[in-house]
Order: C-alpha cells, then sequence, then structure tokens
C-alpha cells in the first residue's frame, strides 16, 4: 500500500512538472490534459499537499492562458491557502498567496493584489524560501507599478533584481526587466 501511494505520489509531480513545461511552452490544451493527470493521480495517492500543488498548477496555466477565465478559483485558493497553514506547509501557502495576488491584479484590484503579494513574500522570508520570496516581491512589484507608486515600484524591483542577480534566478531578472519598462524614466 505504501509503495503504491509512493508511485502515485511520483506520478503526479511527474504529470504536474510536464504540465507546467506544457504550459510555458505555452501548449495550454496539452498542458490542461497533463494536470487533469496529475491531479487525479494525486486523489488517489490521498496526499493533501501533492493535490493542492497540483490545483495550483491548473490555475497556473488557466491564468497563463489569457483566452480562458479562472472561474471559480478563488475559493479553491482559499482552501488551498488555509490547508497549507493548518498542516504547516509554507511553500505551498507561499505559492497559493502569490497565485492569489496574480489573480487578484488581473482583475485590477492593485491595492489588495498588493497586500496579498506582500503576504506571500512574508511567508516566504521567514521560511527561508528565497526564490519564492524574490518571486512574491515581482507580483508585489507589477502591483505597485499598476498603482502608478513608481518610486517604490522601482526600489523594490531593483533591490529584488539584484538578489536574484546574486543568486542567478534568470528568469526572474528578465520578469523584472520586463514589467521595469512601464516605470517611467
Amino acid at each position: 500500500m505504501a509503495n503504491e501511494r509512493g508511485m502515485l505520489r511520483f506520478s503526479s509531480v511527474f504529470y504536474r512538472h510536464w504540465a507546467v513545461l506544457l504550459r510555458n511552452k505555452q501548449q495550454y490544451p496539452r498542458a490542461r490534459e497533463t494536470v487533469e493527470n496529475s491531479i487525479a493521480t494525486a486523489r488517489q495517492s490521498k496526499q493533501r499537499n501533492i493535490l493542492n500543488n497540483a490545483l495550483l498548477a491548473r490555475i497556473q496555466i488557466d491564468l497563463a492562458d489569457q483566452s480562458i477565465e479562472p472561474k471559480g478559483y478563488k475559493k479553491q485558493i482559499e482552501k488551498i491557502i488555509a490547508d497549507s497553514r493548518r498542516l504547516g506547509m509554507p511553500r505551498i501557502e507561499t505559492e497559493a498567496l502569490r497565485i492569489y495576488a496574480q489573480m487578484i491584479l488581473a482583475e485590477n484590484d492593485r491595492v489588495l493584489a498588493g497586500k496579498y503579494a506582500a503576504e506571500a513574500a512574508a511567508v516566504a522570508n521567514r521560511s527561508g524560501l528565497r526564490l519564492h520570496k524574490l518571486s512574491a516581491l515581482y507580483v508585489y512589484g507589477d502591483a505597485l507599478i499598476k498603482r502608478e507608486q513608481f518610486d517604490f515600484a522601482r526600489d523594490l524591483l531593483g533591490q529584488t533584481s539584484r538578489e536574484s542577480e546574486r543568486r542567478s534566478y534568470h528568469s526572474l531578472m528578465s520578469r523584472i526587466s520586463e514589467i521595469s519598462r512601464f516605470i517611467p524614466a
């Protein structure tokens, strides 16, 4: 039984990573199909953390594919945040808070998005999750730009970029550079 559960866990994680790769290649239909396999095997494994990671991956795929409106995800993310807090899983909590902030920002609530992004960064910082902290600060910086708080955004994103460079987080550096162009000189 334990070995079977371990194989289900492995399969779910594999499908989730494959789905993320397909999402990054903008192959959204295949990514959705693959993440559904991840969710199904996670449910069979009866391991909440694996299921929550798979559900977050599905939400990220739908957010990346802007042709689909991610309906009903707010309650799902709120449940994932509550689960991760109850179970003491700060990585999942941080990821869920960051994704929640991105969803809220997409709906144009810049203040609330900033609040959740800052909360994600704080949880990540307390837990030593450096990349997650920097990713959350990126979202916070994006919210600041959209609130037209350019000086604060410039400072925050500058510090986040320098820290990303020190840690060789090149993908994050690239995303920071992309949104920084919206800050007037």
